[in-house]
């Protein structure tokens, strides 16, 4: 499960106040042992989705070989500019 929520920075460009909303579009979930998904969502816990524990959802993934694997995620925004006009 990967979490994200829309965000804003201000600051000033050519001495211009100006605001930047990012807004998360996409995940992409790697998992450590050559296996990749993307989503749109970053999914839900178990309890969120009302599911059992170990159900199977949209980010779920079952490594083949036992091991240590790092495995993460990369979010994708899209970047709203106001520059007051």
């Amino acid at each position: 499960v990967a979490t994200s929520t829309v965000h804003t920075q201000s600051g000033d460009l050519f001495d211009r106040p100006v605001n930047v909303r990012f807004n998360p579009i996409g995940y992409d979930f790697d998992y450590g042992d050559g296996t990749t998904r993307s989503t749109t969502t970053g999914d839900r816990t178990w309890t969120a989705l009302g599911q059992a524990t170990f159900t199977t959802t949209p980010t779920s993934h079952a490594y083949r070989d036992r091991g240590t694997y790092t495995a993460h995620t990369s979010i994708h925004y899209t970047a709203e500019v106001d520059i007051g006009n």
